[in-house]
């Protein structure tokens, strides 16, 4: 059970992002460090100071995305 929890955190996360990018941000530092779980278990992004603003944002094809879809082995 476990291995599927963790599995879902990273899909979440995933999506997080994508939704992130769809409004035209781009975190640059996504770090386990920058991710916090609330006291319900949702996961949340925290961090946006070195990020900008007014991306457009290419899909998976974007760097940031490609990126963080190799680091969670998604």
């Amino acid at each position: 059970m476990r291995s599927w929890a963790h599995f879902c955190c990273r899909i979440l996360l995933y999506s997080s992002m994508k939704q992130i990018h769809a409004a035209g941000v781009v975190h640059s530092d996504v770090a386990p460090r920058n991710v916090v779980r609330g006291p319900q278990g949702a996961l949340s992004v925290i961090d946006f100071e070195s990020a900008s603003v007014g991306h457009q944002c290419s899909g998976d094809d974007c760097e940031e995305l490609k990126y963080l879809h190799e680091e969670l082995h998604l």
